[in-house]
């Protein structure tokens, strides 16, 4: 019984560890897309 609770443990860790890295990398990405798209906008409002 402890090595199946241990096993289904071991599962969602893993399933953690996934989703963490998948969510990391698309907020990485996201990140720069607001950082690529700001740099144009905070030009033309220095610029203006």
């Amino acid at each position: 019984m402890g090595t199946w609770m241990e096993k289904l443990k071991d599962d969602i860790n893993q399933e953690d560890g996934v989703v963490l890295t998948i969510f990391t990398n698309v907020t990485s990405q996201l990140f720069k897309c607001i950082i690529f798209l700001a740099i144009p906008i905070f030009y033309m409002l220095l610029s203006s």
